[in-house]
């Protein structure tokens, strides 16, 4: 979509924090993804650790990056129902992936994607991995998660980024 604008973030963008949290937390809901909280997603965008896709200014999508010793991780990808199937979700994991090379170059990218989002991770140059070859501290979060009593046979499959962007 033309008129959609993929942009790391900036402090201007902490006005969609709520807006996001409630995007977010509906999907969560849906076990999609993790909820996040509002202090968490302006944490990241402050440090200009996400980026957003805007259309008009509206939020229509979002992607974060999420710090851990050895990786940083790719989080809480979302598009707006409406704006789905038009390569934006895509468009801002590229985005983020080179956010994450230029700023995190020492650091392994990976991610840990749902059914939806595993699609888009393997045709931008992700490798699935088992559980066991990552380091425990990215499960940190799975209590929060509503899958956790299935946990490690949940619906997250772990994928590490193998290629460089062109």
């Amino acid at each position: 979509m033309k008129s959609v604008v993929i942009q790391v973030s900036k402090l201007v963008h902490l006005i969609y924090v709520p807006e996001l949290t409630i995007l977010i937390a509906r999907e969560a809901a849906k076990s999609n993804m993790l909820a996040w909280e509002e202090k968490a997603l302006a944490e990241q965008i402050s440090k200009s650790n996400a980026c957003f896709a805007l259309h008009k200014n509206r939020l229509v999508g979002y992607v974060g990056l999420a710090e851990w010793n050895a990786y940083v991780e790719i989080s809480a990808l979302i598009v707006k129902a409406e704006f789905r199937q038009k390569k934006i979700g895509s468009a801002l994991v590229k985005k983020v992936i080179q956010l994450a090379l230029e700023k995190f170059p020492s650091k392994e990218v990976i991610i840990l994607p749902n059914k939806i989002s595993s699609r888009i991770s393997l045709k931008l140059g992700f490798q699935a991995k088992a559980k066991t070859e990552f380091a425990q501290e990215i499960w940190s979060a799975c209590p929060n998660c509503k899958e956790i009593a299935t946990f490690p046979d949940c619906h997250c499959q772990p994928m590490i980024f193998q290629k460089r962007l062109t």
